[in-house]
């Protein structure tokens, strides 16, 4: 019998470095139950907390610009192999490699990712967040990133056509998955913080069938969460990210209603679908009820 391998994707702004910490700081009391999380075998940032060097040495060799290993990670067959070695090794019934990046808009990962099924049964999970709540966040987010620095005030980075095709296509990326290791393979979580009784973690081993009273056996509980900049302060980074001195703002980063309504307008025919290609709890609709409070 197979091992069993669970490929969580993310998305981004769905609590992936939250599970990503609790898994990580959890694993030498997981290992014995029969849960395995590795150490990422390249690790570059968050300590070793997700397997973004998978995702560095297939973005690395998949793009025109570059087409050659990334020198941190070295040939992307040579570090998947590593890490076959390692669960194999292991010999866990149960398996997590974890990286939110492998949900991005360019099909790197799931083709050059699929040969994992020749050695485990695969499983692929994400966490869909309500699109007009995600816009908001990922703009909150990529303020303060190293990275990025955004600078764009809220109304231009909101009518940029990359942020636009996104809140419509990932039903497209999805199916690349489902292409790569079967529809029945993926699951969709949507992601709901304010509902009665969603946790994250929790609703992740429940999905990935976990052992029974998991969760409550370990010592590192559900803590780590990202502060969201509160609308004045995203204009005062912004701002600072700029070299600008402070000044009053003239749009914050909320939503009006006509916005949230075109965003969740716009995006409904792609929840549908993949409401009804792989969100497995018998839910009609992605989000039957409000997902979050702001």
């Amino acid at each position: 019998m197979k091992q069993r391998l669970i490929l969580h994707i993310g998305t981004h702004k769905t609590g992936s470095t939250s599970l990503q910490t609790w898994l990580h700081f959890n694993r030498l009391w997981l290992r014995p139950m029969g849960l395995y999380y590795p150490r990422a075998v390249r690790p570059r940032a968050f300590r070793g907390l997700k397997h973004g060097d998978l995702r560095l040495a297939a973005m690395s060799e998949g793009r025109p610009k570059t087409n050659a290993p990334h020198s941190a990670t070295g040939p992307f067959d040579a570090l998947l192999e590593s890490y076959v070695a390692r669960i194999r090794d292991v010999g866990a019934p149960l398996n997590v490699l974890s990286c939110e990046g492998w949900s991005i808009r360019e099909n790197h990962h799931a083709p050059r990712l699929a040969r994992l099924i020749e050695h485990f049964d695969v499983q692929v999970v994400a966490f869909f967040r309500r699109p007009d709540h995600w816009i908001t966040s990922l703009y909150l987010h990529r303020l303060r990133q190293s990275e990025h620095r955004e600078t764009r005030d809220f109304d231009t980075f909101l009518k940029a056509s990359q942020q636009q095709q996104y809140l419509t296509r990932r039903r497209e990326i999805f199916g690349w998955w489902a292409e790569a290791f079967g529809q029945a393979a993926v699951s969709v979580i949507p992601y709901e913080p304010a509902r009665p009784g969603f946790g994250l973690v929790s609703r992740f081993l429940d999905v990935i069938d976990a052992p029974n009273g998991l969760l409550r056996k370990l010592p590192l509980q559900n803590w780590y969460r990202n502060r969201s900049l509160t609308p004045v302060e995203a204009e005062a980074v912004r701002l600072r990210n700029l070299g600008e001195p402070p000044r009053p703002a003239s749009r914050l980063a909320v939503l009006t209603e006509v916005e949230r309504d075109q965003i969740l307008t716009s995006a409904a025919a792609d929840m549908q679908s993949i409401c009804e290609r792989y969100v497995r709890d018998g839910r009609q609709e992605m989000f039957p009820v409000p997902p979050e409070t702001s």
